[in-house]
């Protein structure tokens, strides 16, 4: 028997039979895992007062334990409305701020470039770096979608107004957000306004309309308060004065205070009538009480 021959045979058909154990066990993480961010289209609410809205996260899945993550390529680089971090190396956080173009191009807020945000959905592609427990990394597209809270995008503004004492007026409000057109949709309505001067207004330009009457007081404040269709809300403050007198405030009369049985007047008829009343029966008291007295009897009747 040719052992020779055997021997050689038996290692031909190892080395076919565990070369794809010993490539499986060269494999990285990197080609192991195909971890993603399930960013599905979101609404974000604007933060009170500010510029940019509330933060929203997304987890990582199909990464092993110990996979962290980073924004590559700068996720929160000025002009672009999406802005993205990590946070505890595994958690996207994400939201939208509004930037002002115009500052950016008249080179008063420095910025690579300026995108405004947008009504509806504002997307953004992220490179997200991921190291993996193995050392391996690599890279992946992580598109994002948020819809804006309509109070970032649409802030109404008028201007001060002032009149001639008896004439009318019309003020139309702009956005304070530049490059963009108050909406076509939203309601806009008069809120408490203040008398004297008939005002009315356009409930979809919020155009307000009034007269300065000889009842309007200057300066006064005009509430007006607009609502968007995705059912936020904005009060804007429109101040108007004319340049006549104003008028004399109201005055209450005098009157006396009364008590709960009636007048003043009744009132002092009552104690009147009283005290006589008393001073009556005294006397008839002591006429009937004097005889029977004698330190009295020189000074009665006889």
């Amino acid at each position: 028997m040719n052992y020779k021959l055997i021997a050689a045979a038996t290692a031909a058909t190892c080395a076919i039979a565990c070369a794809p154990h010993a490539v499986a066990t060269d494999v990285k993480d990197a080609d192991r895992y195909q971890p993603t961010f399930h960013t599905e289209p979101r609404y974000v609410p604007l933060v009170p007062g500010q510029l940019y809205t509330e933060s929203t996260r997304f987890t990582p899945t199909g990464a092993p334990e110990g996979t962290t993550f980073w924004v590559a390529g700068g996720g929160e680089t000025q002009g672009v409305p999406i802005v993205a971090t990590i946070e505890n190396d595994t958690t996207l956080v994400v939201r939208l701020q509004f930037f002002n173009c115009d500052q950016v191009e008249a080179g008063q807020l420095h910025a690579p470039s300026c995108t405004t945000v947008q009504r509806g959905e504002n997307t953004r592609t992220l490179d997200i770096g991921v190291k993996y427990p193995d050392g391996t990394t690599e890279y992946i597209s992580v598109p994002v979608s948020l819809v804006a809270d309509q109070r970032l995008i649409y802030e109404p503004v008028y201007k001060p107004v002032e009149v001639a004492h008896g004439t009318s007026f019309t003020a139309t409000p702009f956005n304070l957000r530049e490059r963009v057109e108050l909406p076509t949709d939203a309601k806009f309505e008069l809120i408490d306004p203040p008398t004297g001067w008939d005002l009315s207004i356009d409930p979809v330009t919020g155009t307000v309309s009034g007269t300065a009457t000889d009842a309007a007081r200057t300066p006064s404040t005009v509430t007006v308060r607009a609502t968007f269709e995705d059912g936020t809300t904005r009060n804007a403050y429109l101040r108007i004065s004319h340049d006549g007198p104003n008028p004399p405030e109201p005055t209450q009369p005098q009157t006396p205070p009364a008590d709960s049985n009636g007048s003043s007047g009744s009132r002092a008829l009552v104690i009147t009538l009283g005290v006589l009343s008393t001073l009556a029966v005294v006397g008839a008291l002591f006429a009937a009480l004097a005889p029977n007295i004698p330190a009295l009897a020189p000074y009665l009747p006889r």
